[in-house]
């Protein structure tokens, strides 16, 4: 491996993915205080998770759009919401907690991955 001359770029290092600008949003939406955007935000989330699934509960509700508002900690439930699949807010994270013996919760955790472009087998967590 050749040393690193200063001034030049080290093409072995990561390259930055631009931000996620759902993920943007929802951290503009609890600065602000502004619940038409969090709201927005946080349905086209739900919808592209629950993307293909045809068990689709309830939309999150308005005390749940309040709680994250308020305090950054929800629990969205998406598909079914019967296996305990759910979509978390917690403190500037969103992340659904992957339980490999629920075959009928892959393709939720697929969509997970590709709409905030995480690999296969990365932890289904992202830092808003």
């Amino acid at each position: 491996m050749s040393p690193e001359v200063p001034g030049e770029e080290n093409p072995i290092s990561a390259v930055e993915r631009p931000e996620n600008v759902y993920l943007k949003n929802l951290r503009k939406g609890i600065n602000e205080k502004n619940e038409v955007l969090v709201r927005e935000t946080i349905d086209a989330i739900w919808r592209q998770i629950n993307r293909g699934d045809s068990r689709q509960c309830s939309p999150p509700s308005e005390g749940e759009i309040r709680s994250i508002i308020d305090h950054e900690h929800a629990e969205i439930p998406v598909g079914s919401g019967t296996h305990g699949e759910r979509i978390f807010i917690k403190r500037g994270e969103l992340f659904m907690n992957e339980q490999s013996d629920q075959r009928s919760s892959q393709p939720l955790y697929r969509n997970f991955r590709y709409f905030f472009e995480l690999e296969d087998d990365a932890e289904l967590r992202v830092i808003f």
